[in-house]
């Protein structure tokens, strides 16, 4: 029996991690980005703010898309102290052509003044990997002279792993900037939320040999932070012990020791001369590498990855 909300920037403030549960909303919006097949959240356009939405069901008006003119009326919800807009009727009263994405910079993004904005987003791909939680989400991570800044995809089960094909490429892709989210990644940081791996555009297809990485032991003196944006290094030396079924510790030519986590099994054995490629990181005392691949030094690619060879038309 309370107050119905109108208007698209005080509902917007009832939203996220702070929000204000159980208010009615009613009001007129143009469709920015539509639902998907997985996803039934949706971006709203009205007196210039930027609102995300929802359907109460996947089927209350499956066919709606960007441009649409709506009428939507429901209720803020509250899950696990997140709120979102659901919407329990979505009308149709017209259409205009769509808004195209806002083309910008990574270091544009960075700055959070483009919340729920459709963006266009150019930058090299340093690592690609499926969730770890939610195996329905994948996450690609692109990086450029101003940052690095995070893709999350929804997939279905057939298009899984798809992305690591991606990594050494580079890539446009449009989607929206979420400045909060719900759920286990809250803290995962800026990214822009993909409809589908038909959002990412191949400008430069990656390395034909994904070892074509430049040696971890030109980095030097780095921090923490300035390797987060770094893409893949490779190191060459003989692993001297493995453990937890994905790891192993590299002794490396010059005599600097590696930990390297694989992204997939098996481990290389015991003694064995390898070459490695991942994505550097530090436990501040040594300089590792993460979510890597390797072979062996006689340049023979192990079996279980061998080198993707993809044409743009593939991708």
């Amino acid at each position: 029996g309370g107050r119905t909300v109108t208007a698209a920037d005080e509902l917007l403030s009832c939203l996220g991690n702070n929000g204000t549960p159980n208010v009615a909303f009613c009001l007129d919006a143009e469709v920015i980005r539509g639902c998907s097949p997985h996803v039934r959240a949706f971006i709203a356009k009205a007196n210039d703010t930027y609102l995300p939405l929802q359907e109460k069901s996947y089927h209350v008006n499956p066919t709606f898309s960007a441009g649409d003119l709506v009428h939507v009326c429901g209720q803020t919800a509250e899950s696990n102290g997140f709120v979102t807009a659901e919407c329990q009727d979505i009308r149709i009263v017209g259409h205009r052509k769509p808004e195209p994405p806002l083309k910008c910079t990574i270091g544009e993004v960075l700055c959070g003044d483009l919340p729920f904005r459709l963006l266009r987003v150019s930058g090299k791909v340093i690592d690609a990997f499926v969730d770890e939680i939610d195996t329905s989400y994948e996450h690609v991570i692109i990086s450029s002279g101003d940052g690095s800044l995070g893709l999350s995809i929804p997939v279905g089960t057939a298009a899984a792993g798809r992305p690591r094909q991606l990594v050494g490429a580079e890539i446009s892709a449009v989607g929206v900037f979420m400045p909060f989210r719900n759920g286990f990644r809250r803290f995962f940081g800026t990214e822009l939320n993909l409809q589908s791996h038909d959002d990412i555009t191949v400008l430069k297809l990656p390395p034909a040999d994904p070892f074509d990485v430049p040696a971890i032991r030109h980095l030097r003196h780095p921090n923490a932070v300035s390797i987060a944006s770094l893409g893949r290094h490779r190191a060459t030396g003989n692993v001297i012990a493995v453990w937890q079924g994905n790891n192993f510790l590299l002794k490396g030519d010059d005599g600097i020791l590696v930990n390297v986590s694989l992204s997939t099994d098996p481990v290389p054995s015991c003694g064995e001369s390898v070459e490695v490629a991942g994505l550097p990181g530090t436990d501040l005392y040594h300089l590792n590498l993460r979510r890597a691949i390797w072979r062996k030094r006689s340049g023979e690619v192990a079996q279980h990855e061998a080198p993707i060879r993809i044409r743009a038309k593939d991708l």
